[in-house]
């Protein structure tokens, strides 16, 4: 009897498997479809009108979103401002899968930075819309597994030119807008950045930085001008580890670049520090290269607010730590005691502690510490 049942369900069933076949999301170079839109919450205030189908010459951003996302909450600052930034040229879209009263109840609150801003301060500022039946983030997204936030610009032909998170818009939009946008390019581009990523992987799994070195300055003529700062530090973390003239210029070459960016010197300082308390081999070249130029840093560093004050003290105890692993043990407890005085918290009086103990101890006449340092450790090699 169940046979017969099941038989007959399976052969009356109007169902076919194409019917559960996933609907793929929208990709550069399809056409963006209209707008099925039932509710539009804010207006830009005032600004911007509903939009249901997209117009030549305009540019949109059109984002999915949330109410309950936490990284979708966390871009409704940038977007307020990407949208002030560019104005009519750039029309942004948000939109939500969730009904109004869950935008609207949203809309409301705080914004959850402390601040005692209102959500409704960033989102009045572009136009936030809910889909509650689907079909725009269905046409959009498909119906597979596509995270969010998620955006797609769509350019002046209609066509959708970019799709990926929210905070990588700012580069694409300019050129979009700027009308010096090359699609093709920029995918070629990307495929050939994911298969250097993947060879610069495999060989530092090997420990082959020279060989990891080299593959990531092909990089360099890839990533757009907001990318190179981020290169040139994951390219420095590998020369520090080359024996080789060339590793200790670039090195050298890049103390000396990220003297222009605040904080940038003592970032990679302090991976020569983790490396070497680690054990790693860092040459003398390198050590003294480190030492001079965040010497150089702290002397044009001012202490006249808290701020300062405290992104000085952390600069000096970073200092401190070279010291130490360069076995300049009396350098180091008077940089620290200097640390203090601008920044008195835990890790900072900690070391202090630490570097006394190892002055007592070479004073009674043991030998010189060989331990590591009280540092945690973070010796990735900028994968």
């Amino acid at each position: 009897m169940c046979a017969i049942v099941l038989s007959t369900v399976w052969v009356s069933s109007p169902l076919t498997l194409g019917q559960f076949a996933v609907q793929q999301a929208l990709e550069p170079g399809d056409n963006a479809p209209d707008l099925e839109v039932s509710d539009w919450i804010t207006d830009g205030n005032g600004k911007y009108g509903e939009v249901t189908e997209f117009e030549q010459g305009q540019v949109y951003v059109v984002e999915f979103w949330a109410t309950w996302c936490g990284p979708c909450i966390a871009m409704m600052p940038e977007i307020a401002g990407l949208q002030k930034n560019y104005g009519e040229k750039v029309r942004f879209l948000s939109i939500t899968e969730e009904t109004p009263d869950e935008v609207l109840m949203l809309k409301e609150r705080d914004f959850p930075d402390g601040s005692g801003v209102a959500f409704k301060k960033y989102m009045n500022e572009y136009t936030v819309a809910a889909d509650p039946d689907g079909s725009t983030h269905t046409s959009f997204l498909g119906t597979g597994s596509t995270g969010i936030p998620h955006s797609f610009v769509v350019g002046k032909t209609g066509e959708i030119e970019w799709s990926g998170h929210p905070a990588d818009l700012d580069p694409i939009l300019k050129k979009v807008v700027g009308d010096s946008w090359n699609r093709e390019k920029y995918y070629a581009d990307q495929k050939e950045i994911a298969s250097l990523n993947e060879r610069i992987g495999r060989a530092l799994q090997v420990n082959d930085y020279a060989g990891a070195f080299d593959l990531s300055g092909e990089l360099s003529s890839l990533y757009g001008q907001e990318d190179q700062l981020s290169l040139r530090f994951k390219r420095a973390m590998m020369a520090m580890r080359l024996p080789s003239k060339e590793g200790r210029a670039f090195f050298k070459e890049t103390l000396e670049a990220f003297s222009k960016e605040e904080g940038a010197v003592a970032a990679l300082v302090w991976k020569v520090v983790e490396l070497k308390n680690s054990r790693g081999e860092v040459s003398e070249d390198i050590l003294n290269d480190s030492l001079a130029a965040i010497e150089e840093e702290i002397a044009t560093m001012s202490t006249e607010t808290d701020d300062q004050e405290m992104i000085k003290g952390a600069t000096i105890d970073i200092m401190a730590h070279l010291l130490f692993v360069m076995r300049r043990l009396d350098d180091a407890l008077a940089a620290q005691e200097k640390a203090v005085k601008l920044l008195d918290e835990e890790e900072i009086t900690d070391f202090l502690a630490f570097l006394k103990q190892r002055k007592a101890e070479m004073a009674s006449g043991e030998q010189e510490p060989v331990e590591q340092e009280p540092v945690e450790q973070d010796t990735d090699s900028g994968s």
